[in-house]
């Protein structure tokens, strides 16, 4: 295992309420009961943003080795503004962090262009994570994976790369376009 799509393993709710007084004894089968499984193997897709503009998203890690597992939990920002990861931690659901699109790279966890949260999985450990997601136009959905720590960087770097190249294709596009624009003239 060196990354993987955790979509098809997510369970999902849109009218879900997080109390984060309640214990995860109380919350876990409540959450097996109200999410729904997520059908779609490309994306956690919650819907029409303007009808659902936040959405949940559940899954359970499992740790059979007997060392702690230094993971990433990531997905692109193109169409969500928001999110905000929940880990069961002893007794409860503990917030590790909210990124917004927004955000300064040198506050986000990890300096990529992606909403990207540190998970620490202990050795023959169960980890409930809970996810929540804000959208505020388009389509509401995102691309959950996980990820080794030294694997998520290599990604991530060669990410950054391939959407540098892709805006510079753009631009030397649309100024071949003007180019040829002013000699039709």
């Amino acid at each position: 295992f060196h990354s993987d799509r955790l979509n098809s393993r997510m369970r999902l709710s849109t009218t879900f309420q997080l109390n984060l007084n309640d214990s995860l004894a109380k919350l876990i089968p409540m959450i097996r009961r109200q999410f729904r499984p997520n059908p779609n193997p490309d994306a956690v897709a919650h819907g029409n943003a303007a009808h659902v503009p936040v959405g949940w998203a559940f899954v359970e890690l499992v740790n059979a080795t007997n060392q702690t597992q230094t993971l990433v939990l990531s997905m692109p920002h193109y169409r969500c503004n928001q999110a905000t990861l929940f880990v069961g931690r002893g007794s409860r659901f503990d917030s590790v962090g909210t990124i917004k699109n927004s955000t300064p790279l040198g506050e986000r966890f990890f300096s990529a262009l992606n909403l990207a949260f540190p998970v620490s999985l202990p050795p023959h450990a169960k980890l409930p994570l809970l996810l929540r997601t804000e959208s505020r136009v388009g389509f509401h959905e995102v691309d959950v994976r996980l990820s080794r720590q030294g694997t998520y960087s290599k990604v991530a770097f060669i990410e950054s790369i391939r959407d540098g190249a892709q805006i510079i294709v753009c631009l030397l596009l649309a100024l071949v376009g003007l180019l040829i624009g002013k000699r039709s003239n």
